[in-house]
């Protein structure tokens, strides 16, 4: 059985100095949204055994403010494919590679919300807010429609 959480990376400055999507990090709101998702996954008693994120600023620093909300010390690895422009079926090998039981991924729309859907079977494809995390389960096989949706938090815009 595999848990599955994916996050959506939490709210981030409109713009960063360089002018460059990639450099925008977490605003004051997006730091505490982080945090308030780590907390959530800390109440729910199901830590993950590994997290996985982009290697974009806003997705790097949200997948350490979560960590340190559910006080995680397991390991933060960057992942290429949650980068915008990823692939499901390259996210499905990343996740059959890491083999743990329980993996958690934080990623951009449209890609994330588009992969959680189609884990789920749903359709039209739902997209996922900033600071927004569901949790999927698989029995057996992790592929589309096999998921099981068992949790859903959103963190407040409004920290």
């Amino acid at each position: 059985m595999l848990i599955l959480d994916i996050v959506r990376h939490a709210q981030a400055v409109d713009a960063a100095p360089d002018g460059r999507d990639e450099s925008r990090w977490l605003s004051s709101v997006g730091r505490r949204q982080a945090w308030s998702i780590g907390e959530a996954l800390c109440r729910s008693g199901d830590l993950p055994d590994v997290i996985l994120t982009s290697p974009l600023v806003r997705a790097v620093q949200t997948a350490e403010g979560l960590a340190a909300g559910m006080g995680y010390s397991g390991p933060v690895e960057v992942c290429p494919v949650l980068a915008p422009g990823g692939a499901l079926p390259l996210l499905l090998k990343a996740l059959a590679w890491y083999g743990s039981m329980h993996q958690l991924i934080v990623g951009h729309e449209p890609e994330i919300g588009l992969w959680a859907s189609r884990l789920e079977g749903l359709y039209p494809p739902r997209p996922l807010g900033r600071g927004e995390l569901v949790r999927l389960y698989f029995d057996g096989e992790v592929g589309p429609g096999k998921g099981r949706r068992s949790w859903h938090f959103a963190a407040p815009s409004r920290i």
